[in-house]
């Protein structure tokens, strides 16, 4: 780069920089609606400046040198990571001299901070929660509207080695090696680091991007195929486009969300994935009719509405916390909890919205399954939000999701042994993924007959493996089941 296109760069980052700050939203998000035309290099300068935000922080305040030097606060941070941490300052001009003449003080603070802390790496400073961030599996999930599945793992397997026996820290699986996901039959794990932001596959849609439980939701509801599902908080659209792939593209959709700019930027990414059967809606869930007679065969609802965020791994705005330990905020984008509210309090004010949502959706007249989620860890948003839905709304009940996950939910927050074994929670350092929570609520009459249908099935498939020891038969088996994986 040259010294102009390095400052254009600093200025850039710090832009980003001070956007996430102010809680405008998540760093690649505004990185990818920057003027600067290199993204990925914006987005690792970001990305790496925040990270290291509180070190830099603590050696700018031990080193006192802010006072001699004026310039914006995030544009300090960007160029002195550069000069401690990084490949040094690139760009030319006063900046370059004002950063680089307290460069020997730095270093200093730097390596004082070091000893008091009891480490030898740098990378040891950093908060555990983003330091997990760099060494995470990158999950893929095959867009099944695009590609069928084995096409894609075959067409990958040609530039990355595919191994059936992967580690079970999938954080050590090794570089340019990826796997299938052992719960998920769409989604697939690539090595940590992995880029496939210019992929082909990714780039022609046939590739999502998608934490692994962030798949979850669209797997344990499974509306089928023909159905009229409705997704009610939809932004930035993973989900809507994960549903839309189990039914097949066949039946509707309908994706609430109240921001424009999140809309548009949804249903570009939708067109781009193949996304047909989606009908978007500009306005707040809570807001629509359930007397429309546009939902009145609506069956499946994915409710995953704004939350804390707690269980994001390497989240970029709790950096700039006095604390580590101080309770996240809400998620960019959600209007119904006001700033400046306590920890606890905001919360709170979080899991009441999260409880209306899902009896919003439990209200609509055709409902029959609706998936509730949040990447929250807080037992508040959690299992405290199913058990007031469950005692508010008795016509409902629990189903086990995913089956065939280890990790359920706390019996002590307020359900029952067999309720908590109902639902999934994630623990991001012994499961390598984001931390999340799943429940599946179904009107009650529905799990009975849904396991009526699955035992049915797997009888009259017994009834065809002994006929066709016999000899030919043409009957079939009746009974359809919903699949949750």
């Amino acid at each position: 780069l040259t010294t102009a296109h390095s400052m254009d760069l600093y200025q850039a980052a710090a832009d980003v920089v001070a956007r996430v700050q102010r809680r405008e939203g998540a760093p690649a998000a505004l990185c990818l609606g920057a003027t600067y035309k290199n993204k990925r290099r914006l987005l690792a300068l970001v990305s790496e400046t925040l990270r290291y935000w509180r070190v830099i922080a603590d050696v700018l305040k031990a080193s006192d040198v802010r006072r001699h030097i004026k310039l914006a606060e995030p544009l300090v941070a960007v160029m002195v990571h550069d000069l401690l941490l990084g490949p040094g300052i690139k760009c030319g001009g006063k900046q370059k001299q004002l950063i680089i003449k307290h460069k020997a003080r730095l270093g200093a603070e730097l390596a004082r901070l070091k000893i008091r802390a009891g480490v030898t790496d740098v990378v040891d400073l950093i908060p555990p929660m983003l330091k997990l961030a760099g060494c995470m599996p990158r999950y893929v999930r095959v867009n099944l509207l695009r590609i069928p599945f084995q096409d894609a793992v075959d067409q990958l397997a040609r530039e990355f080695e595919l191994t059936a026996s992967p580690p079970a820290n999938l954080c050590k699986l090794p570089k340019n090696t990826f796997c299938r996901d052992a719960h998920l039959s769409d989604l697939l794990v690539f090595g940590p680091r992995t880029d496939l932001h210019e992929h082909p596959l990714y780039t022609d849609g046939k590739l999502i991007l998608q934490d692994k439980a962030s798949c979850f939701p669209a797997s344990v509801l499974c509306p089928p195929a023909g159905s009229v599902c409705v997704d009610a908080c939809s932004a930035p659209g993973n989900k809507t486009s994960h549903a839309a792939a189990v039914m097949s593209n066949k039946g509707t959709i309908h994706a609430f969300d109240i921001d424009s700019a999140r809309m548009k930027t949804m249903q570009r990414l939708h067109e781009r994935a193949g996304v047909t059967c989606v009908k978007y809606h500009l306005q707040s869930f809570l807001e629509s009719d359930t007397s429309d007679p546009a939902y009145s065969n609506a069956t499946c609802f994915l409710v995953d509405p704004s939350c804390s965020g707690s269980g994001i791994v390497g989240r970029m705005d709790d950096v700039f916390e006095a604390s580590e330990n101080e309770a996240t905020n809400t998620t960019a984008g959600a209007e119904e909890t006001p700033d400046g509210e306590p920890a606890a309090s905001r919360v709170q004010s979080l899991a009441e919205f999260q409880r209306s949502c899902v009896l919003h959706a439990m209200s609509f007249p055709s409902a029959q399954r609706v998936c509730y989620s949040t990447c929250s860890v807080h037992q508040e948003e959690n299992e405290g939000v199913v058990a007031a839905v469950l005692e508010a709304n008795p016509e409902f009940e629990l189903s086990e999701a995913l089956p065939s996950w280890h990790r359920r939910g706390l019996v002590d927050a307020g359900l029952t042994e067999a309720q908590a074994k109902c639902v999934v929670r994630t623990e991001p350092v012994q499961d390598f993924l984001t931390g999340f929570f799943v429940a599946l609520f179904v009107r009650k009459g529905q799990a009975a007959s849904t396991s009526s249908g699955a035992a049915k099935k797997k009888k009259n498939n017994k009834k065809k493996k002994k006929r066709k020891r016999k000899g030919p038969d043409d009957a079939t088996a009746n009974g359809k089941e919903h699949a949750t994986q």
